[in-house]
């Protein structure tokens, strides 16, 4: 994704609805966040972006339903 111009650190992905967006990165139950997401997650948070940390696909489905029907 660099190649495309993606910045380093960005999640995997991004939802938009509403005017809201939901980043969310995707890690094993053991994976880390490199320095680049240690400092890039909380810059969009300070933007009033939501950021997640996600281990698995029940989490997954859970945040997703949460932020749509917010």
């Amino acid at each position: 994704m660099k190649e495309m111009g993606v910045k380093k650190g960005c999640p995997d992905i991004a939802i938009f609805y509403n005017g809201k967006t939901l980043f969310i990165e995707f890690k094993s139950v053991t994976g880390k966040l490199s320095e680049a997401q240690k400092s890039l997650f909380p810059e969009f948070a300070k933007q009033g972006h939501t950021v997640h940390i996600v281990r698995s696909l029940e989490v997954f489905q859970q945040i997703v339903n949460q932020f749509i029907n917010q």
